[in-house]
């Protein structure tokens, strides 16, 4: 499903736009903003669309996905 997650080295991101809020700038000057968690049944969710459809996955998939 999600086999296709990109890789990017920690460094790619160059400094927070404000304390307060979430956005985040990277270096090649793009703006990202911090996903927020869904808690069902005490797992986290993460609401995202991948390929045009909006899915819901669980945080560990996702670092699943991200370590291998």
């Amino acid at each position: 499903m999600i086999k296709k997650l990109k890789r990017t080295p920690k460094d790619r991101i160059i400094g927070h736009l404000d304390a307060n809020n979430k956005y985040v700038v990277t270096s090649d000057g793009r703006v990202y903003r911090e996903l927020k968690a869904t808690r069902i049944n005490d797992r986290d969710y993460y609401n995202v669309v991948i390929e045009g459809v909006l899915r819901r996955i669980a945080r560990s998939k996702l670092k699943e996905e991200a370590n291998g």
